[in-house]
């Protein structure tokens, strides 16, 4: 068995749509698709996406990476987790986290950013148990009720996976690690972490993870890779650097030394092995190039780099 999964990242620049970009993706081998969340950027919401891609493939697992709990209802999420479950016969990861890569997404749900954090704990206690229980009771700061059953009941026991993500902002905040221990299935490292910090980060969420009665080696490591392949890792890196400045509307400064895939496949091949030795066992590409290019380079990706892992060795 392959020691690392590869995911496939929609992006609205592709020159195909998603639907159809995802038939590809499961026909070129890919383990997973991906659907962001951005509110105010021109993306498809993404579980009514992963509910279309649903009814034309039968492999491929469907993530959403990820969606922002501080401005998502627990009660609509639930049901819509749910329902892309059914769907797609069990093959949802829903990946949740506190959201504001995109700052105009807060600003307009008028979230306090004090609060946000709160805000997203509180949620996502009540997403955990409304995909796994019957009859859910609540008491908390944010959210009250009693008795409540979300349907349908999921496909995976005992529950959706849930993949839990968070930013690097010269760090990555001690809530995210202790949201991931408490209730993910997996931690998604930002694209940005720098490599020394992995093994800081993997043992504090395992410490975390005990502190909560749950086993510390059964939560998973992922992470977001940003994909330009060139003729060289400079010149790759000069175009990763405007195309994801384009994508974000944000300042953006590509460092190669993180989860980056630059250069040629070689090149590339190199960098993946730097994340299989740190324990990663999922990638989730990001295309970072012309949106010209990236069906193709997916395709490059899919035939000569992704071949590479899943060789016994």
């Amino acid at each position: 068995m392959s020691r690392i999964q590869f995911g496939a990242t929609y992006s609205t620049a592709m020159s195909i749509g998603p639907v159809e970009f995802a038939q590809r993706a499961e026909e070129w081998g890919y383990d997973s698709y991906w659907a962001p969340e951005f509110l105010t950027l021109p993306t498809l919401d993404p579980l009514v996406l992963l509910a279309a891609v649903a009814q034309v493939t039968s492999k491929i697992r469907l993530g959403t990476a990820v969606v922002a709990l501080a401005f998502r209802s627990p009660f609509q999420l639930a049901k819509a987790a749910l329902s892309v479950d059914l769907l797609s016969k069990g093959r949802l990861d829903l990946g949740v986290g506190i959201g504001g890569v995109v700052p105009k997404d807060l600003e307009i749900e008028q979230v306090d950013l004090k609060e946000r954090g709160n805000i997203t704990n509180e949620r996502l206690d009540i997403l955990r148990r409304l995909l796994g229980e019957t009859h859910v009771s609540h008491q908390g700061r944010f959210h009250q009720f009693d008795d409540l059953t979300i349907g349908p009941r999921p496909v995976q026991k005992p529950n959706i996976p849930l993949w839990v993500g968070a930013r690097w902002t010269g760090r990555i905040a001690d809530g995210a690690l202790r949201r991931a221990a408490r209730y993910g299935d997996a931690f998604i490292f930002p694209a940005d972490t720098p490599t020394g910090v992995y093994p800081e980060t993997q043992q504090r969420i395992r410490h975390h993870a005990a502190s909560c009665g749950r086993d510390p080696e059964a939560i998973r490591w992922a992470g977001t890779m940003w994909v330009c392949l060139g003729n060289s890792k400079s010149e790759a890196r000069e175009t990763a650097n405007t195309e994801i400045q384009k994508l974000m509307g944000i300042p953006w400064d590509v460092q190669p030394d993180r989860c980056y895939g630059l250069g040629t496949p070689q090149d590339c091949i190199e960098s993946i092995q730097r994340f299989v030795d740190l324990g990663i066992s999922h990638l989730m590409f990001a295309p970072s190039c012309p949106p010209e290019q990236i069906l193709h380079q997916y395709e490059v990706l899919a035939r000569e780099v992704i071949p590479h892992f899943k060789e016994e060795r």
